[in-house]
């Protein structure tokens, strides 16, 4: 992120680097303006509460700069349900590269046929989580359909028993 705003200051003829405080700085003030926009559905918590007991939970988000990504996981009080969090802006690969997604399963040290990965992005999250071997449940946020995906849901409420769903249906093969 620290490069695109350098470099966008250059189309300006403005000469900052990237590792400039001055940069650091905007990035910091910009991001921390949009962390401030962000919010999550009221059943996030309630879910991961419900599933962290019974299963070993990751996150993998496409944040470009990651002390944004931390951010916005500790304002919701989120990181205490995750074993491994994955920032594209730490890994330089971003969803749906198979990198991203082989960089969580190494972290929960877990198997992609043991995995299941939850996702709202069709291509970005459920076609790169299938692409490395993942079951997939797609959160349909619209009237956008994701055939790709194992199993489909409205809401994250319905997060919990669509897992344990997706869950005995693979010990069944």
């Amino acid at each position: 992120m620290r490069e695109r705003v350098s470099d966008t200051l250059l189309r300006f003829n403005h000469r900052v680097p990237p590792a400039s405080d001055t940069i650091r700085r905007a990035v910091d003030a910009y991001v921390n303006l949009y962390v401030n926009t962000l919010t999550v559905d009221r059943e996030v918590e309630s879910s991961l509460a419900e599933l962290a007991p019974e299963y070993r939970l990751g996150l993998v988000t496409n944040f470009s700069y990651p002390p944004g990504a931390y951010r916005t996981i500790d304002r919701f009080g989120l990181r205490r349900f995750f074993e491994a969090i994955v920032v594209s802006g730490e890994l330089g690969w971003r969803k749906p590269s198979p990198r991203i997604f082989e960089a969580a399963l190494s972290r929960l040290s877990s198997g992609p046929g043991e995995t299941v990965f939850v996702g709202d992005d069709c291509e970005a999250d459920i076609a790169g989580a299938r692409e490395v071997g993942m079951r997939t449940i797609f959160v349909q946020r619209g009237p956008v359909k994701c055939e790709k995906a194992d199993l489909t849901i409205r809401s994250i409420a319905e997060l919990p028993s669509a897992i344990r769903q997706i869950s005995k249906d693979s010990q069944q093969l």
